[in-house]
């Protein structure tokens, strides 16, 4: 009886802890004959940018920071026409490379400068800037805004 009690505790801490610990792997990037596993705090280390935006997903205006989906791909020297972004539950969106890209998403990792639970739809959450430009809040475009995000391939 003792052992799903100790399940469950640690199910919920997970779920509920702010972010994983700093040195486990958050996110694999597939692509180019090469595989780059990264940490939070290579994130936390990569250049930060904010959206400010409401999204359907809850009320009003939220700011969230992390790094720009385009630079850090760069920043790997990835190259490639299409990416696949896929979340911890396996749902996944396959886009073309200009369709993304030139929609300036960050991955973030912080939402009102706290880290991002599993909970709370992250640790890392593709996020568009839906209010500066309202022609984004679609679904077409909801459904690139990948919550739980851990692994990106691009081919």
């Amino acid at each position: 009886m003792k052992r799903p009690l100790i399940v469950l505790v640690l199910l919920s801490t997970l779920l509920t802890s702010p972010v994983f610990a700093s040195d486990a792997i958050v996110l694999t990037i597939k692509g180019n004959n090469q595989v780059t596993e990264l940490t939070m705090n290579d994130l936390l280390q990569t250049s930060q940018e904010s959206i400010t935006t409401a999204t359907p997903f809850f009320e009003g205006e939220m700011t969230f920071q992390g790094p720009a989906l385009k630079t850090l791909l760069n920043q790997y020297g990835y190259d490639y026409a299409q990416i696949t972004l896929t979340a911890l539950n396996d749902y996944s969106v396959t886009t073309d490379k200009g369709e993304l890209t030139n929609l300036d998403p960050i991955l973030a990792i912080r939402q009102n400068a706290q880290p991002m639970s599993v909970r709370d739809k992250g640790p890392i959450w593709v996020m568009l800037p839906l209010t500066e430009q309202p022609e984004l809040n679609t679904p077409q475009y909801h459904r690139l805004m990948v919550w739980q995000l851990n692994r990106i391939t691009l081919e």
